[in-house]
Parts: structure tokens; C-alpha cells; sequence
């Protein structure tokens, strides 16, 4: 990803947690994460992205408004597959884990036969 990309994409303190050693993302995986809160609100990429950021803290991330103000009702999930596939949920209820399910595509088409 460019450094145009990122500066796009991300607000400066979010450009520097990505690019900090010490956290486990990379700025893919920070995009899924914004992309879900995206989705998760129904507006897609309409929405400015850099009018909100998702913010690593105590092992989890946090949603904060431009204002720096933290959103409590957001919670977030980020998987890795295969070390180069990433996925990344954002949900107004916290969620467990267990619930999620990894499925193959077969048993997908299976449910609408």
C-alpha cells in the first residue's frame, strides 16, 4: 500500500499504529477493520474515511469519532487465514469467538437447495 493510500485511507495516528512494530497489523488489516465499521453502518465508502478511526488499545480495537471521542457500542474482530487473507467484523454487541464459523463454499450452496 502507497503512502498516498494510506494517507487516504487513514487518519495519522491510525497511519502511525499501523506502521508501529509493536502492533500486529498491517495496513490491510486496518483497512478490513475500517471496512466493517463501513458496512456495519450501511454506508459503504460514501462516508468520509477519514471521519472516524479504529484504534488499537489493551489488546482490542476502539472506534473514535474525528474528535477523538471514543464509541463505546462498537466492537471489533480481525481473523488471518493463511497469513495473507484477513477478515474483520464490527458489531454493536460484543460477540464471543465460538459463534464464528469458518464454512466451505459447498455448504453454503447447500443451504438454498
Amino acid at each position: 500500500m502507497s503512502i498516498y493510500s494510506l494517507n487516504y485511507c487513514f487518519t495519522e495516528r491510525e497511519i502511525r499504529q499501523t506502521l508501529d512494530s509493536t502492533y500486529s497489523f498491517n495496513p490491510i488489516n486496518h483497512w478490513t477493520l475500517k471496512e466493517s465499521f463501513l458496512k456495519a453502518i450501511g454506508t459503504g465508502l460514501q462516508r468520509d474515511l477519514k471521519s472516524f478511526e479504529v484504534i488499537m488499545e489493551n489488546e482490542s480495537f476502539h472506534l473514535y469519532d474525528i474528535k477523538r471521542k471514543k464509541k463505546d457500542n462498537c466492537y471489533f474482530q480481525t481473523f488471518t487465514w493463511e497469513e495473507e487473507y484477513y477478515l474483520s467484523i464490527c458489531s454493536n454487541q460484543p460477540f464471543l469467538l465460538s459463534n464464528i464459523k469458518r464454512v466451505r463454499l459447498e455448504e453454503v450452496l447447500n443451504w438454498f437447495d
